[in-house]
């Protein structure tokens, strides 16, 4: 785990403003990861050390991950889990 004062390296403000644009046409349209992916992107967040597990917060976007890791077409600012091609539906969930 990181100390709380360590300096983390935040990702660019022009990434993190992208990230946040195609999440929210995600949201708009209605697409998400499937739960299984969903489940996988959270276990991989909530074991890397740049994650604030009270916050549910990333260190390096500031983004809630509960609410990131559902949408498909974002991706983790270090590569631990891609941006998708499998977004489904809402509707279509099981």
């Amino acid at each position: 785990m990181l100390p709380p004062y360590e300096r983390v390296p935040k990702q660019p403000l022009k990434k993190r403003g992208k990230d946040l644009l195609n999440a929210s046409k995600d949201a708009l349209k209605g697409r998400r990861v499937s739960k299984e992916e969903y489940m996988e992107r959270l276990d991989e967040c909530y074991q890397c050390p740049y994650m604030q597990k009270r916050m549910g917060t990333c260190r390096l976007c500031n983004c809630v991950m509960k609410i990131k890791a559902l949408a498909p077409s974002v991706g983790c600012p270090i590569d631990k889990w891609l941006p998708s091609n499998s977004g489904v539906e809402s509707s279509q969930e099981n």
